[in-house]
Parts: C-alpha cells; structure tokens; sequence
C-alpha cells in the first residue's frame, strides 16, 4: 500500500508540472501573437491545482519537491511551437553537495601539508640556531645563512596558508614580512644599517615555484650588503624594492656602503650566496643588471606570466 500510494504521489507531482507547462505555454503564445484558446488556459490550471488520485481530488501539494522548468517558444515557417521541458534538480543538487564535500577535503589536505612543510622547516632553522652555538664566527656565518634561507622558505609557506588565495603570493607582502625578519636577524651585528623596502603596493603575485627562488635571491643580497657594504661600523640603508612595467618586474636591492668587491662581475664569486643568485635569476627567466657607484645596486628583470598578474 505504501509503494502504490507513494506511486500516486510520484504521479500527482508529474501531472502538476505538466499543468503549469500548459498554461505557461499557453501563455507564451500569446506573447507571440497567437491568442490561445480560454478553454486551454483554463485547462492548464486546472491540471495544475487538481491532481487525480485514487483517494479523490486533492490541492497541489505544499510540500512537494522542486522542479524546473523550461519554455523557448519559437516560429519556424509560420508556425509556432513551444518546446518545454520538465527536470528534477535532485540529481543534479546531490552532484553538487559532493562536489562541495570533495572541495572541503581538499582545502584540509592542503592546509596540513603547509602546516606540515612550515613546521617542518621551523625544525630545520632551531636545529641549526642550535649547532652555532659555540661554533667558530667562520662556521656560525656559514649555519646563519642557512638559517635565513629556510627562514625565507617558510615564510613563503606561511603566507600562502594564512592568504585567501593559496595558489598565489602577493610579492609585496611577502618582501615586508622577509625583510623584517633578515632585519631582526642583523641588528645586533649592525646597528647603524637600515633595511627598507620600497613598490611594495606593486601589483605582482607570484606562485610558489617563482615566489621561493623571488624570496632567496632577496635573502642573498640583502645578506650579501650587509656583510660587505658597511665595514668597520659603517651606516648606512639597504633598499629592497620592486615594480611592475608592462609585462615585466623589476626587483633591486641598494645600498649606500662601499660599493661591490672585487669578486663580483669576474664570473667566479667565492661566496656561496653570490653563486646561487645566478641559478635564482634563471629560475625566474630574468636577467641581471648591476648598477654603478656610489655604493651598489643589483637589479633583477623577470617576465611577469599571465596567471601572475591580477
């Protein structure tokens, strides 16, 4: 008895959409010009209110599951046809709660594994923090310019997590945040050295395979200037800036010290730092430019890609 009366029901809803179908073709081909007949209107509301069933006549149900509809009347040869047609949007709305489930499992699986990597690497820097302490000032330079480089790693990985957008890093924010911590880090060795940043409202957003080598080439040299710009306690001000024209980006990194070493531009740097920032150059298809003194400039151009720019 159950599945007969749920039949009736399944039933009841078909004949009532097919009511509305009527009358709203009916209607539609008076918009069209042609006059349909008041028998038809009427008849097509009334299947639409009066449902038969075996238990009698009954109203349209309130409770009954929503069903879309469609008209596109049409003339072709002096005749005019309304093709209509009847869906339920019950599939097509479960495909769409399980599209929305899978998205949801996925931003949490993308969130653990930047959770994981930021900590992973947070591991790294303490580890090393760890094995300079009581090392030779040789061996304790060589462990700080590892720390910063995972420093700059991480905090790439960090800001991606926090931001909206997780694909993408906006270049600017990211240089603010890099260059306080370096800042931080070089205080204590130099006090009378300033680190700025300049452009960094440029709209340039970079993904993550360009973002960390973006990031250590600014570590490079923002480390570089500090070592070698400013001796004997020299002051000074370091600037990291970038910009954006056309489809090309600019980033530099000056200072106002004394100016590049003699190792520089022989095409056989002796310090890491300065072999790496070649490959990082290549690595973002740019190419380098060093600026003439006073003091030193070093400046980077990189075509900005179209899923870049915004």
């Amino acid at each position: 008895m159950a599945g007969a009366g749920t039949r009736h029901a399944k039933a009841g809803r078909r004949h009532e959409a097919a009511g509305w179908l009527v009358m709203a073709a009916a209607l539609g081909l008076a918009v069209l010009g042609r006059r349909p007949t008041l028998v038809g209107v009427l008849s097509g509301l009334a299947l639409g209110l009066c449902l038969p069933s075996k238990a009698g006549i009954r109203s349209r149900a309130a409770d009954a599951p929503p069903v879309e509809t469609g008209l596109l009347p049409r003339r072709q040869d002096g005749v005019i046809s309304v093709p209509a047609t009847v869906v339920d949007p019950g599939e097509r709305q479960a495909e769409q709660r399980q599209l929305e489930a899978m998205l949801r499992e996925k931003t949490v699986l993308l969130d653990e594994v930047h959770h994981r990597v930021k900590n992973n690497l947070q591991v790294i820097t303490s580890l090393l923090s760890l094995q300079a302490r009581g090392a030779s000032a040789e061996v304790h330079a060589a462990l700080g310019a590892c720390r910063n480089r995972v420093h700059a790693m991480a905090l790439t990985h960090q800001l991606l997590h926090e931001h909206p957008d997780v694909a993408q890093l906006h270049v600017g924010e990211y240089l603010v945040q890099l260059t306080r911590l370096l800042a931080d880090g070089q205080r204590a060795g130099t006090p009378g050295v300033h680190l700025r940043t300049e452009g960094t409202d440029a709209p340039l957003h970079l993904a993550l395979p360009r973002a960390i080598p973006c990031g250590l080439l600014v570590n490079e040299l923002v480390t570089h200037a500090y070592r070698h710009a400013f001796p004997d306690g020299r002051t000074g001000t370091i600037t990291v800036g970038i910009g954006v024209e056309g489809d090309t980006a600019r980033l530099w990194v000056e200072d106002d010290g004394v100016g590049l070493p003699s190792d520089v531009g022989t095409g056989s740097p002796t310090s890491l730092g300065l072999q790496l920032v070649p490959l990082l150059v290549d690595q973002l298809g740019g190419s380098l430019e060093h600026g003439l003194p006073p003091g030193t400039r070093v400046e980077v151009r990189f075509p900005v890609v179209a899923e870049g720019r915004r």
